[in-house]
């Protein structure tokens, strides 16, 4: 894939993100920047805490991975705990949005749902199988 081609598609995802996030209704999480290969987000709940994705080089064959930010000070090395399900941007914002969702017992928004419905019932059915246990 060229490196034109590629930046479109990321920028094509990036673009859906940002638009669901947009959504008025929206109290988990909001998009704040691109800054080279990382997308910042400031979650929503707490003054200082961000939210920073990476993009691999190879995207979309690598995995994006995340790591979490406090007064411009990293608490957490990059990392995808999910590898086999959040191989996406998309899949990795949706699992904080959804993890915010649920610490905060806030309702996703609809218009983020939709980004992939799919995947939002799937890790609400991970969720319940660990209630379970």
């Amino acid at each position: 894939m060229s490196a034109s081609k590629h930046q479109v598609e990321i920028d094509e995802e990036l673009s859906k993100i940002k638009d669901a996030l947009s959504d008025r209704r929206n109290n988990l999480l909001s998009y704040v920047d691109r800054v080279g290969n990382n997308l910042l987000f400031k979650e929503k709940h707490l003054a200082e805490l961000y939210f920073i994705v990476k993009i691999p080089q190879d995207y979309p064959k690598g995995l994006p991975k995340y790591s979490f930010e406090v007064e411009k000070v990293a608490i957490r090395k990059f990392v995808n705990e999910n590898p086999r399900t959040d191989v996406t941007l998309t899949r990795v914002v949706l699992r904080r949005i959804f993890e915010i969702s649920m610490a905060r017992q806030l309702d996703i928004p609809e218009k983020i749902i939709e980004l992939e419905p799919g995947f939002i019932e799937e890790i609400r059915r991970e969720e319940a199988k660990m209630t379970e246990l």
